[in-house]
């Protein structure tokens, strides 16, 4: 079922009717924060069509592949509009494409290389220079265990499809390091923040994940195993058909607000309306690296190689088709047959040398047609 929307406080006049802080939920009270954090998300995502189609689009031209398991899902329920715009576009995967042969050579020629990182001391004794050597060998066993150039990798073919990609570094349960690959269908970003400053104060992710594997994760209380088994399914976001069987996938929302001066900012982590985590969160940056393939003058999100290249590809489809209909209409073969001179034209057709019969005319009916080719 649709996720429902809720305000969590009552709305005031000095907002034309809008709720005072229904999606503040940085400020929210330790029960309220989930619900607001959904109620954020939810507003984000439904503004968010033209661009999640972009993205797809993106996404079938650098791979051919007509199919994104990722765009089949949504938070919010899909207006009719949507499948009135998109639900009528018919894509097809172009015979030349030159998306495509610009993205290899960027990921051959850059993304496949693994430079050797390191550290030499700028001043220092012997024992500055051992150190020196150890952090070497720290940092290329840390890139070994973290699969970091796996990942650099996935990041520059993301840069270049969608103009920016994302991973979140942090440490897990087991205090270990991470990276996880974010997507940018899956970043949320409130466009009003981004329009006032390029580096916006609250930055948030959402995946859809199955509901066995949200609950082996975080299912370590009755509180929180009850708002996993409650928690509404996802919609159907790009997938038109009817036969998409969504009951079994639910949305992870995670979020960050950073604070100003001494007041801390605040990290959540939801499910549904239950926050798994709420917690004050002190740093001045989010822990997000990001990689943008070309930065713009304004704005968060950059822009990728797929945006630049898609109008010039169009055009060559539009020059291919041009050539092909040239071909069919002026380029083949053709034979010329006189009104009246009983040749058969279906032995002509279909085979390259071939014989055929015809039945001669006579002299006197030819000197006749000759005598009105003149006149």
């Amino acid at each position: 079922m649709p996720i429902q929307r809720a305000d969590a406080v009552k709305k005031t006049s000095g907002r034309r009717g809008q709720s005072s802080d229904s999606k503040r939920w940085w400020d929210a009270p330790k029960g309220a924060s989930a619900r607001r954090l959904v109620n954020w998300a939810m507003d984000i995502e439904s503004t968010q069509w033209p661009h999640r189609f972009a993205n797809l689009t993106y996404y079938r031209y650098m791979t051919g592949r007509a199919v994104n398991p990722g765009y089949n899902f949504s938070m919010v329920s899909r207006p009719s509009s949507v499948s009135a715009i998109y639900g009528r576009s018919v894509w097809r995967p172009p015979s030349l494409n030159a998306m495509a042969q610009c993205d290899d050579v960027l990921a051959n020629r850059v993304y496949k290389s693994r430079p050797f990182i390191s550290v030499c001391p700028i001043a220092g004794d012997f024992t500055a220079r051992v150190k020196s050597k150890k952090l070497t060998r720290w940092l290329d066993a840390a890139f070994y265990d973290l699969d970091v150039w796996n990942v650099v990798e996935l990041c520059g073919q993301d840069s270049r499809m969608y103009g920016t990609s994302y991973v979140k570094v942090d440490v897990g349960v087991d205090d270990m390091p991470r990276l996880t690959r974010i997507c940018d269908d899956e970043v949320l970003l409130d466009e009003t923040e981004c329009s006032v400053s390029d580096e916006p104060r609250t930055f948030g992710f959402r995946v859809f994940v199955a509901r066995d594997e949200i609950m082996a994760r975080f299912g370590n209380t009755p509180e929180a195993i009850e708002a996993i088994n409650a928690a509404p399914s996802a919609n159907l976001g790009f997938y038109f058909g009817s036969d998409l069987d969504v009951s079994d996938v639910i949305v992870l929302i995670e979020a960050w607000h950073l604070g100003v001066m001494d007041k801390p900012g605040r990290h959540v982590l939801a499910v549904g309306n239950y926050a798994l985590t709420d917690e004050k969160y002190k740093p001045d940056h989010f822990p997000i690296a990001k990689l943008v393939y070309k930065k713009l003058s304004s704005g968060w999100r950059g822009q990728g190689l797929a945006e630049q290249v898609l109008p010039l590809q169009r055009a060559l489809e539009r020059v291919g088709a041009a050539f092909d209909e040239n071909i069919q209409r002026v380029a083949w073969p053709r034979v010329g047959i006189e009104s009246g001179s009983n040749v058969n034209e279906a032995a002509l057709a279909a085979k390259s040398a071939g014989t055929f019969k015809y039945t001669q005319r006579s002299e006197e009916h030819t000197s006749e047609l000759q005598s009105l080719t003149n006149l």
